[in-house]
């Protein structure tokens, strides 16, 4: 046992082993430190030195020798033994030191060898070039990928050659000044973009950092550099940039306002058109802005609100039109597209807008709409006017036509009436003078019954011939009906008759009494013969203003009125079986009922139509959905 400094012991084996057992132990780790003594090798002392320091790489080997041994030392130096021990001037003390300083030797020579194999890693598997170069810019030692580039077979035939030695002058010379100013300075040159031109004419382009190499003292001995080689994506970005070169140009030309907009509603984008439609000099001018310092409010925000539905569902919208006001204050039209922007992942980041106006196109199309539109009005008021032309024409002709079958009806009358008269007085006389006889007295009933049928009739034409004047005055209606209910119940009385009133307040008409009184009587008479005096007779009045010509009145036509006129409305609802409606058209004309034979004359309806129309107001029939008929009359206030 040697002992150490107190903090460290080593154990030295002293008995003399075989060498092959030496070997043997040294391989197994029996060991941290050998101190070996050839003798037990004798005549192969070198050749035992060499295998024990192999066995025992990387851990530290001494060696003791003869005094006057020099080969054997140099020998175990150069098979990697750290030191060499005479015997005749070996102690404890010089043993003790020599074991500290061979493992303090090995540790560092261990440290270097890992750097310098992690070094010969990186030169030999980084895809980047990487080269160190001396004062005067001579390759001291490159990477495997730069010896590639360069066409050589290995990094070492790069060493004392210079850039001229592989690119032209025009790449060479200035990266020869490049490193003279990195020495000079101290200050490297990072990410630099370089053109390198080799002399078989293929052009790169390199991203290349540049640094000072220092010794360690600190002293700028030459340069280091790492270059990485981004040809493609040189020309990728050459691309890139004359696509937007070619988009930029094309985008400023066109005459539409193009702009891109990101989701803060930012413009990242504008060309000349529309940075001339916001009366701004240059695109520059909006980039950068929003839309609300740049427009009015009410329109900036429909824009922000149709771009933030194309963010939201990232979809494109097409061919939308949109109202935009200028800074003067006029009127814009705009046909809009806006498409969305995606990265990678198909986030929309940002969207592009293009808008045409078409301002123009849309008042030639307003113009020509209203154009059609008056085409069509004019065309419908032309068909309304021959209507009206052919109606006033049937009238014409349906009014001489009555006046005709008026001044018939008058004559008749008066010619047949004296007769009748005489026949019914004959008959009276006969009655008084054979009363006596049963058979008789029912002939002569008969004869008289027929002479009232008959003077019924004169008495129809003659209302139908009698003169178109009226004594008009401001009556309430709701009396008036009031009236003729009282004179038509003794018919109601007969039957089950249930008569409803629902008189609404009206104002006054200017009626003839007793004629709308015959109107009404004879109305109510029919709607009752036609309930056979039983059923449910409705009677309702009511004030309306007329608000548009045609059906707006309980579905009768209004084209007597004017739009904006007060008219006063009876309607007469029977719950009786209504009025075929094939015969509804011709219930008005002359001697057209729907009595049985020998039950009416047909021109009741006839009076009351030309007295409905001497008044200027307007009647119609109509079949109610729920079964009877209705009869609406309409008079002006």
């Amino acid at each position: 046992m040697i002992e150490g400094d107190g903090s460290r012991q080593f154990i030295v084996a002293v008995r003399a082993l075989e060498a092959d057992e030496v070997i043997r132990a040294l391989e197994a780790g029996m060991a941290d430190l050998a101190v070996v003594d050839p003798a037990v090798a004798p005549g192969r002392e070198i050749e035992f030195v060499s295998n024990v320091c192999n066995a025992f790489s990387p851990a530290p080997v001494i060696v003791l020798t003869e005094a006057e041994n020099d080969e054997l030392a140099i020998a175990a130096v150069q098979a990697g033994a750290q030191d060499c021990l005479s015997r005749a001037h070996l102690s404890p003390a010089l043993l003790l030191q020599a074991m500290r300083y061979a493992k303090e030797r090995v540790r560092v020579e261990m440290a270097l060898a890992k750097e310098h194999d992690l070094l010969h890693a990186l030169l030999d598997s980084i895809p980047d070039r990487i080269y160190f170069k001396d004062d005067r810019s001579r390759f001291l030692r490159v990477s495997a990928e730069l010896a590639k580039f360069f066409g050589i077979e290995r990094p070492e035939d790069a060493v004392g050659r210079t850039d001229f030695d592989f690119f032209t002058d025009e790449h060479a010379r200035p990266a020869f000044e490049d490193e003279q100013h990195v020495m000079k300075t101290g200050n490297a040159i990072v990410g630099k973009i370089e053109k390198e031109t080799l002399p078989d004419g293929r052009i790169g382009w390199a991203h290349t950092t540049k640094l000072p190499l220092r010794d360690r003292h600190g002293r700028i001995i030459g340069t280091c550099g790492i270059s990485r080689d981004i040809t493609d994506l040189k020309k990728l970005e050459d691309a890139l940039a004359a696509e937007r070169n070619l988009l930029r140009n094309v985008i400023d030309h066109l005459p539409d306002p193009i702009y891109v907009k990101d989701r803060d509603g930012t413009f990242r984008v504008s060309n000349a058109a529309y940075a001339e439609r916001l009366g701004l000099a240059a695109p520059e001018d909006v980039v950068g802005q929003t839309s609300q310092n740049l427009r009015p409010r009410e329109p900036a925000y429909l824009f922000d609100e149709a771009e933030g539905e194309v963010f939201q569902a990232g979809q494109p919208q097409l061919n939308r039109e949109e109202q935009l006001v200028l800074a003067d204050g006029s009127v814009r039209w705009l046909m809009s597209s806006r498409v969305p922007l995606r990265v990678a992942k198909g986030e929309t980041l940002s969207i592009a807008c293009i808008g045409r106006d078409n301002t123009e196109e849309k008042q030639a199309r307003q113009e020509l709409e209203e154009a059609n539109a008056n085409l069509f009005k004019a065309l419908a008021d032309l068909r309304r006017a021959d209507s009206e032309l052919r109606s006033v024409q049937l009238q014409l002709i349906e009014a001489e036509k009555m006046k005709s079958i008026g001044r018939l009806a008058a004559g008749v009358a008066h010619e047949v009436k004296n007769p009748l008269a005489t026949i019914s007085m004959g008959l009276e006389f006969l009655r008084h003078r054979v009363s006596d006889e049963p058979a008789v007295d029912g002939v002569i009933a008969d004869l008289q019954e027929a002479v009232m049928r008959a003077d019924s009739v004169i008495k129809g034409l003659l209302d139908f011939s009698a003169p178109n004047r009226l004594e008009l005055n401001a009556y309430d209606l709701n009396q008036i009906i009031e009236h003729a209910l009282v004179l038509v119940r003794g018919e109601a009385r007969e039957g089950s008759l249930q008569i409803v009133r629902e008189f609404g307040e009206i104002p006054p008409v200017q009626l003839d009494r007793l004629k709308i009184e015959q109107v009404l009587i004879n109305i109510l008479t029919n709607a009752i013969h036609a309930m056979n005096r039983s059923g449910t007779l409705t009677v309702r009045t009511r004030s309306e203003q007329i608000t548009r010509v045609g059906p707006n009145i309980s579905g009768s036509r209004s084209e007597r009125f004017r739009a904006g006129e007060r008219v006063v409305i009876a309607e007469i609802d029977d719950s009786g079986p209504g009025v075929a409606d094939e015969k509804l058209g011709k219930v008005f004309e002359p001697f057209f009922t729907t009595k049985p034979t020998g039950q009416g004359t047909g021109l009741g309806m006839t009076v009351v139509k030309s007295i409905v129309d001497l008044h200027g107001g307007t009647i119609e029939l109509s079949n109610r959905p729920e079964g009877g008929l209705r009869v609406t009359l309409v008079f002006r206030v």
